[in-house]
């Protein structure tokens, strides 16, 4: 195993993906472990997941960490049972891509857990703490067996939109977030509203006084992880311009850096200071994180499905629930 020094050199070539919508993505980590923040608080998670970019030779040139919200109990139960609903699809969008709705559905079903079998059934149930953290458990646990066979595996590569705020956080959507990469370019599903391009833009206007990364900001609603620096600034190492539609290449697309402007003369007298430059998002805007005690959630059933078997390979990723995963191309 790599020590510190081999880790962070391995960092060098790779740049966060950004806004846009990326070709030939893979999941390269799943976390489900909670982190503390600076302050030693913890913000509830469901879970991390890493999306790398693989370049023609298959290595992965530019990767990019995402946050998954758990449901959260809500006052109206209207607006409850829309997030558990968005949460849930999140997830399972992922899963879609891939196998039929008949093997999603048997398969991915956190709602047993609580005994949810309508849709109507989430304000009734989902609306006491105990049953809304029996449901993020048991989909984190699902989740995170079913990915498992995913992670790393060149197989089964897709197409990823990535959004953001104005704040500068990268996000996924709910829906329409991801897409196999059988899809061609042309047939893609997966664009750019006006709203989200808009936002793209308010999320590269320097903010007053804002001249700290992302991480020092306070944790959003909106789904997500910190943000890689906003593109249309003059480029920087390790940062890659977005890419705006299917198919579209963001590495090649990176801003040209500008030369270095030459140092002052030196004067006899004192000159001002030149102001400072603007600080943009880091590129790692993540908080530097220690690793949580061992959560606390409610010990469950092994999920209703077979672990995947380690001797079978990435073609059959369940054990046979799902089958095998489609090779995409």
């Amino acid at each position: 195993m790599k020590n510190i020094v081999g880790q962070l050199l391995d960092q060098r070539s790779k740049v966060k993906l950004g806004f846009g919508i990326h070709d030939n993505i893979i999941i390269t980590k799943a976390d489900g472990e909670s982190r503390k923040n600076r302050d030693g608080s913890v913000t509830d998670t469901l879970v991390y997941l890493s999306f790398g970019r693989l370049n023609d030779e298959g290595t992965v040139v530019s990767e990019s960490e995402i946050r998954m919200w758990p449901a959260k109990i809500n006052s109206d139960v209207n607006k409850m049972q829309t997030g558990v609903t968005l949460t849930f699809l999140q997830l399972a969008e992922i899963f879609t891509c891939y196998y039929t709705e008949d093997q999603v559905m048997e398969n991915f079903n956190p709602f047993k857990a609580v005994g949810i079998t309508e849709p109507d059934d989430i304000r009734k149930v989902l609306n006491k703490k105990q049953n809304m953290d029996l449901f993020n458990a048991e989909l984190k646990n699902i989740f995170l067996t079913l990915i498992q066979p995913f992670i790393g595996n060149k197989d089964a590569k897709f197409r990823l939109k990535v959004v953001t705020n104005e704040k500068g956080y990268d996000n996924v959507n709910s829906t329409n977030w991801i897409e196999n990469m059988n899809v061609p370019a042309d047939d893609s599903k997966l664009s750019m509203s006006p709203k989200e391009l808009e936002t793209y833009e308010i999320s590269k206007t320097p903010k007053t006084g804002d001249n700290l990364s992302p991480a020092g900001a306070p944790a959003t609603p909106a789904m997500g992880a910190p943000a890689t620096p906003p593109a249309g600034a003059p480029a920087t190492p390790g940062q890659a311009a977005p890419a705006t539609a299917a198919g579209q290449d963001p590495v090649a697309q990176a801003p040209q850096a500008s030369a270095p402007a030459p140092s002052p003369a030196p004067a006899p007298t004192p000159q001002p200071e030149a102001p400072a430059q603007q600080v943009q998002p880091q590129q790692q805007a993540q908080p530097q994180q220690e690793q949580a005690a061992p959560s606390s959630e409610p010990q469950l059933p092994n999920a209703p499905f077979n672990a995947p078997n380690s001797n079978q390979g990435a073609g059959s990723p369940m054990g046979s629930p799902l089958g095998s995963i489609p090779n995409a191309k």
